[in-house]
């Protein structure tokens, strides 16, 4: 019996076929920097925002907050879209389990977006100078979604 090496499916090597992973996985390379960028351009235009007090979700708050709220879905969504470029570029169980990890991730990012923390730290103006006695319903959520997009990332890097 002979040992075979398994052969790309025909579709997959199609030139359409890789002109399309290749758009899917180039928006896992734009979402990054995308989400930083737009991250900060906005604070020059965001009174009493800091980068030394405060995190980019802190712009979901205060006016403007929904340039931000856009930053988080957009990534999000790159994010799930690379999903679907890099499970079969990786191809096998590694790259079933990356896909599924940067999935998650694009999930994340969209719900924490959906989600703001609850102003403090002084931001945006008139908020608590720290953190609040007691937490709301959204800051939780957000920052359970962001804790496990950071989790799931660090994760798809090291299987990839």
């Amino acid at each position: 019996m002979s040992r075979t090496t398994p052969t790309p499916n025909a579709a997959s090597s199609s030139p359409s076929a890789t002109t399309k992973a290749r758009s899917l996985l180039a928006c896992g390379a734009v979402a990054g920097p995308l989400f930083v960028t737009v991250s900060l351009a906005q604070v020059p235009f965001r009174e009493g925002f800091d980068l030394t007090r405060h995190a980019f979700s802190f712009l979901l708050n205060g006016p403007g907050g929904w340039v931000q709220t856009l930053n988080f879905v957009a990534t999000g969504v790159l994010f799930g879209a690379a999903a679907r470029g890099l499970g079969p570029a990786l191809g096998g169980r590694a790259g079933s389990v990356a896909g599924v990890l940067l999935t998650v991730v694009g999930a994340g990012l969209v719900v924490a977006g959906l989600f703001a923390p609850q102003p403090s730290y002084g931001y945006p103006p008139g908020a608590p100078e720290g953190m609040p006695s007691d937490l709301t319903t959204g800051s939780v959520v957000h920052g359970i979604a962001f804790v496990v997009s950071v989790v799931c990332y660090c994760a798809a890097l090291v299987v990839a």
